[in-house]
Formats: structure tokens, C-alpha cells, sequence
């Protein structure tokens, strides 16, 4: 895998999220070698019931990527896949890591990141997380800091220095 490019399925916290998101990933890459697919579990879930899913639809090219923090991965990925409902999405996109937002099909679409002008719109079939990960390249050969201007825009934006009178808020 170090020679693939690397993408992270950010699960969420309901096992039907984390299947919608698996399988639509596994159709958008259909076996591809290009890339790689690290999954990141939530603590909600359990690896068991998801090795087991991931047999039965047939993706056989994936590691879990369960050991150290979320920001040690971020240096290695070409991408986050989630589908909402994580504070992932707002911590890869702060980090300069493209994000691809899935909508799943049997639930309700909770994004935690609104910022106009991203480049990556949320997407809902696998065919579009195919020309997502297609234009995440094509925007990176034309400037190859674009994300991470992004998330230094963002970090500023959503994130606040502390100081003595807004941790007050905490206290």
C-alpha cells in the first residue's frame, strides 16, 4: 500500500452510515490499485461486525487504521471519505486533507462543515466519489497548496486563540 495513494473512511457512529459509506466507496474504486483504503472505526462500532460486512460485499483491499491519533494519519492521505456526522471532516479539511462528503441513501446527511467555495461538494453515489477523487488531483496538479490554504483559511475561521476571557467559557 505505500505506493497507492491513500484515502481514510472516517466512520461514523451507526453501523447503516459506515455500510453506506463502504460499499459506495468500494463501487467508486472498483478494485482500482491506485489507491488504498484505510478505515477508521468509531467507538460505537465493532471491527467484528464490520470485517464481516466487508467479506460479504467482496472488499478485500483495506486496513484498519484504528492505532494513533487522527492527525498522525493526516501527513499520508490523498483523502477523507465520510458521511457526515464527524468532526473528522472539520479536523482533515483544518489539516489541508481534501475531504469527500458522502450523503447516505437511510439517513439524515449531518455536515458539520459549511464553507463556501470548497472545492469537493457533498456527494451521494459512487460514481461521484470516482470524480471526486479525479478532481482532488486535478486541482492539486494546478496548485498544490490549495487544501492546505483552505485549512489555514479555516483554522482561522472556526478555531478562536485562547486567551483569559474566552476560556472563561470552559471553566
Amino acid at each position: 500500500p505505500n505506493e497507492n495513494k491513500k484515502i481514510m473512511l472516517a466512520l461514523t457512529f451507526r453501523y447503516s452510515l459506515a455500510f453506506d459509506l463502504i460499499l459506495k466507496v468500494k463501487e467508486a474504486l472498483k478494485d482500482s490499485k491506485e489507491y488504498f483504503v484505510y478505515i477508521r472505526n468509531h467507538p460505537d462500532l465493532t471491527k467484528n461486525k464490520l470485517i464481516k460486512y466487508l467479506k460479504e460485499i467482496g472488499m478485500n483491499q483495506y486496513m484498519f487504521a484504528d492505532e494513533g491519533t487522527i492527525q498522525d494519519w493526516f501527513p499520508c492521505l490523498t483523502a477523507v471519505i465520510s458521511s457526515g456526522a464527524s468532526i473528522t471532516i472539520l479536523e482533515a479539511i483544518s489539516y489541508g486533507v481534501p475531504v469527500i462528503r458522502v450523503v447516505p441513501d437511510n439517513s439524515i446527511f449531518l455536515d458539520p462543515f459549511t464553507w463556501s467555495g470548497y472545492p469537493l461538494d457533498p456527494v451521494n453515489k459512487a460514481s461521484d466519489i470516482r470524480k471526486q477523487l479525479s478532481h482532488i488531483q486535478q486541482i492539486l496538479l494546478k496548485d498544490p497548496n490549495s487544501f492546505r490554504d483552505i485549512g489555514e483559511d479555516v483554522q482561522k475561521a472556526y478555531f478562536t486563540k485562547l486567551d483569559p476571557e474566552n476560556i472563561k467559557v470552559f471553566l
